[in-house]
């Protein structure tokens, strides 16, 4: 999932194990079978937009969410990310760790 579709994530998007939205990007649809661990995550967000702050631009937001993650990664001394061929966002994959889709990370 790209950061801004990560960003607009509406807990509307998420019925049962299906997360089903509209991606920023192309505008196409995309509907992803999660597992359960993430559901049971994100069922404990705030309804609606969790990721997003009303009174910032999406530009902002996304900027705020990518030094956040930056950060994170930096603090578990992950310098890099291999997505396995299977990922269909493999060649845009910033922020995965053990992604469904095979992807790993590898720490210092």
């Amino acid at each position: 999932m790209a950061l801004v579709d990560g960003v607009l994530f509406d807990t509307k998007s998420l019925v049962n194990r299906t997360l089903d939205y509209k991606r920023r990007k192309t505008g196409k649809r995309a509907i992803v079978v999660l597992p359960a661990r993430v559901v049971a995550l994100l069922t404990k967000l705030p309804q609606g937009q969790p990721f997003r702050r009303p009174d910032f631009k999406l530009e902002s937001d996304k900027a705020f969410w990518r030094i956040q993650l930056q950060d994170l990664f930096e603090r578990a001394r992950i310098t890099e990310v291999k997505p396995t061929w299977e990922c269909v966002h493999r060649t845009r994959i910033n922020f995965v760790i053990r992604a469904p889709c095979g992807t790993s990370a590898r720490a210092r």
